[in-house]
């Protein structure tokens, strides 16, 4: 992903130092309750939960392709179910490195995005200087403020397949050997979708739905997430994320309950998996004030507040809300 300069020159002269941030007493008994949870959890119990996204996703794929002859349904279906693959196989797989204890799933795991043509190598530099540099220029992940004509570049139909598109973690523009391996595997993965589908639908029909409408519809709902993520947030670790939660359409623009639903908790213990974060983010609720709630994305009555903020500020550049 490209980082530009003038929009980090546009959000180092907007943003604001009057976040609600947390205490020192806050901190500490968040610091305590991640502690605990880190250590509750077994390591049986810990595979099967962290394996049970990828056989829930892979089934119900596999489900649409046998089941499925509309090419619109196809195409959404398709799209949002790659979608939670790929955000998951990323950011757990490729990111935070899913199974520790077992290489051969760990394996597994880093390489699944590739079904869908990503690049666990280049995201993974990407997504350790996003953690590490949250909100700064040494952030490859930076979305504090994406200019609005790139925002809307970014997802229009045919982003990143028929033209260029720099907002982007999953692949590099550059050809390396990793992202011809992801291409060799993503063929041969999209070799066997067509078949499954090559008696239900003509093959124009099966390149268009799964090669041009699906992955446009994945790179919408990443770009509607990864931008309400963070854009106009604080600078630092600890107050740069928000909450998107599993409210409405925000249960399809965060991949799901294993995508991305609860991030300002994800930035607080970057390595709890999925259910884990759910039980931060729970136990955060009891700790937080109403306006640290409100601003971290934890009120319920807030789903698509962000996004009319978004809007707002990224029409006037001047404007920060």
């Amino acid at each position: 992903m490209k980082v530009y300069k003038e929009e980090l020159e546009i959000f180092n002269s907007i943003k604001k130092s009057d976040y609600p941030r947390l205490d020192t007493a806050q901190l500490s008994k968040i610091k305590d309750i991640i502690k605990s949870i880190r250590e509750e959890s077994s390591k049986y119990k810990h595979m099967l939960l962290q394996a049970t996204p990828f056989i829930v996703y892979f089934i119900l794929l596999i489900l649409v392709l046998t089941m499925v002859n509309n090419i619109i349904i196809l195409s959404l279906l398709h799209g949002a179910l790659g979608y939670f693959f790929v955000v998951y196989a990323l950011h757990e797989g490729a990111g935070h490195g899913l199974f520790k204890r077992n290489n051969l799933l760990n394996n597994l795991a880093f390489n699944s995005s590739r079904l869908f043509f990503a690049d666990p190598n280049y995201y993974k530099k990407i997504h350790t200087k996003h953690h590490r540099y949250l909100g700064s220029e040494q952030d490859l992940a930076f979305t504090h403020f994406i200019l609005l004509r790139r925002f809307l570049k970014s997802i229009t139909p045919g982003a990143g397949v028929l033209f260029k598109n720099d907002f982007c973690v999953h692949t590099d523009s550059k050809l390396s050997l990793s992202l011809i391996k992801s291409i060799l595997i993503g063929s041969c993965f999209f070799g066997l979708e067509f078949y499954i589908l090559k008696d239900k639908m003509s093959s124009l029909s099966i390149c268009i739905s799964l090669l041009l409408i699906s992955p446009w519809i994945g790179m919408t709902l990443d770009r509607l997430r990864e931008i309400a993520e963070h854009h106009n947030m604080a600078e630092d670790r600890v107050h740069g994320s928000r909450e998107l939660g599993l409210r409405g359409m925000m249960f399809f623009i965060v991949g799901g309950p294993a995508g991305q639903p609860f991030h300002f908790s994800h930035h607080l213990a970057p390595d709890l998996n999925w259910y884990q974060q759910i039980k931060l983010h729970n136990k955060l609720k009891t700790i937080l004030t109403e306006d640290q709630k409100y601003t971290y994305g934890f009120k319920k009555k807030q789903t698509f507040n962000f996004y009319k903020k978004i809007i707002l500020s990224l029409r006037d550049r001047r404007q920060y809300v």
